[in-house]
C-alpha cells in the first residue's frame, strides 16, 4: 500500500498468537488503522505479503474482502464503528 511514491509500510514484521485478542496503540497516523483495513480484507495489500501460522507452517493470506478475513478467523473493530 502507498500513497504516491511513499509507501505506507516498509520491512513490517508482526507476531500474534492464535486464540488471544491484540490491540494495537501509538500515535495518530501512524498506520494502524490502514494496517488493520489490509488485514481485514477492507482494503487490497497491493506490496508484500501477510503471513498466517496455521499450525501446519506458515500459510499466506489476501483476504479479498471482510467476509473472508472473518472467515478465516481475522477481524477487526474500528473506533469509529465501521
Amino acid at each position: 500500500m502507498q500513497f504516491g511514491a511513499k509507501p505506507l509500510f516498509e520491512n513490517v514484521s508482526v507476531k500474534f498468537g492464535g486464540g488471544n485478542c491484540y490491540g494495537l496503540i501509538s500515535a495518530n497516523g501512524c498506520g494502524k488503522s490502514m494496517f488493520m483495513k489490509i488485514l481485514g480484507g477492507d482494503l487490497e495489500l497491493t506490496a508484500g505479503n501477510f503471513y498466517v501460522d496455521s499450525g501446519k507452517g506458515d500459510e499466506q493470506v489476501a483476504p479479498e474482502s471482510i467476509h473472508a478475513a472473518v472467515n478465516s478467523g481475522e477481524n477487526a473493530v474500528y473506533q469509529n464503528g465501521k
